[in-house]
């Protein structure tokens, strides 16, 4: 047991939903053996949305139940700069991979 943990929560990819890992029971990311069936209820429902809103309102949902059963205090946040010719178009950055996607881009003078 423990009174407080100080983690490092690092999502490696662009969805909003993937930082439940982290307190869902049966999930190998939820390394501080959380477990609360009312939120694993509400973060099972987030993959079953069927529209934007829908999720949102889900992932919502989710957030309230642990907070308001946990303490969750993020101190620190990693920033990163991607700067981008204002000449050239359609240049995508994942912030969470790293990657670069010029897939679609194009360069104007």
């Amino acid at each position: 047991d423990y009174e407080i943990i100080l983690t490092e929560l690092d999502n490696t990819q662009n969805d909003p939903a993937e930082c439940f890992d982290f307190f869902a029971s049966d999930k190998e990311e939820n390394i501080f053996g959380y477990n609360n069936s009312a939120a694993d209820s509400k973060i099972s429902s987030i993959s079953k949305a069927v529209s934007l809103n829908e999720s949102a309102n889900y992932i919502k949902d989710a957030e309230l139940a642990i907070v308001n059963d946990v303490f969750y205090i993020p101190l620190f946040y990693k920033s990163e700069y991607f700067l981008v010719n204002k000449n050239a178009q359609n240049v995508t950055y994942n912030p969470y991979t790293g990657q670069i996607y010029f897939k679609n881009s194009k360069m104007f003078d």
